[in-house]
């Protein structure tokens, strides 16, 4: 009975544990390729690259420098 007690906790810990642990990877087919900044965010999603979108390059490009 003791093993019990014991074996079914740490069996709900190892469960709970293994799942923190999984990759979770955005679905890139799910992105509609009608325009040519969404091709480009589809291709960088396939290549896994996650740095600053073409927006945000775009945005810095045309800020305004004191």
């Amino acid at each position: 009975m003791k093993i019990y007690k014991l074996l079914i906790p740490a069996v709900i810990f190892v469960m709970i544990q293994t799942t923190a642990f999984t990759e979770t990877k955005k679905n890139c087919d799910t992105i509609k390729a009608d325009t040519g900044v969404k091709i480009y965010e589809k291709w960088k999603c396939k290549t896994g690259d996650s740095k600053d979108g073409l927006g945000k390059k775009i945005k810095k490009f045309f800020k305004k420098k004191n």
